[in-house]
């Protein structure tokens, strides 16, 4: 059986690696589309936009912009139902309405439950941040606070954010592909709406 696996990664690997449609394969939704002369591609900083729409989904719309990954839905997941702190609101799903918390505020809980390896499903929330304290204090007898680990998460968007700098993707990136701001979603007939500007500088309170 493991044979047989192996024998089928090591097929594809290759087939990526050697062959010319293994290529626009294996590059990405930005690179085969701009292959294919595609009107519409959906993605940001090269990484491919997942199901959700963000016209639609307003707080993933924005994590769709800012990620340091690109479009990565699982860098501040702002599904239906989800909120990153219990004591406040953060408007409706649709709503642009305190989608700019929302997201800052799971991509650094999210964040750090990506450095401390647990799947995220657990919860990228204020309130949790406080059991991440408690697990990494009783492992390593240190006295960490909840403020403590977010200043972590903090810390390490900020190297992302760096990263991505010396490699030329910069905060001009911050946006999603036009066609999502000129066309209205069908049937909900929203379009994506937050200012440009606005999502150039998100990070920026990262600094202060």
């Amino acid at each position: 059986m493991k044979k047989k696996v192996f024998s089928a990664i090591s097929k594809t690997v290759k087939f990526i690696i050697l062959t010319e449609l293994g290529k626009l394969y294996g590059n990405g939704v930005k690179n085969i589309g701009e292959k294919l002369n595609a009107k519409r591609i959906p993605q940001v900083k090269g990484q491919g936009i997942s199901a959700y729409d963000p016209r639609v989904f307003k707080g993933m719309g924005v994590t769709f912009a800012t990620s340091p990954q690109g479009a990565d839905h699982t860098a501040g997941a702002a599904i239906a139902g989800r909120t990153a702190n219990q004591a406040k609101s953060y408007g409706e799903l649709t709503e642009n309405q305190g989608k700019f918390d929302l997201s800052y505020e799971l991509q650094i809980y999210t964040v750090i439950m990506d450095s401390m390896g647990c799947c995220y499903f657990i919860g990228p929330s204020y309130e949790n941040m406080e059991l991440i304290a408690r697990a990494i204090n009783a492992m390593y007898h240190l006295n960490l606070t909840r403020d403590d680990i977010i200043d972590i998460g903090k810390e390490i968007l900020k190297t992302e954010i760096e990263f991505n700098e010396k490699a030329g993707i910069t905060q001009d990136m911050n946006d999603v592909p036009k066609f999502f701001r000129d066309e209205p979603s069908i049937p909900s007939n929203i379009k994506y709406s937050f200012p440009k500007e606005d999502l150039k500088s998100f990070w920026d309170k990262l600094r202060e």
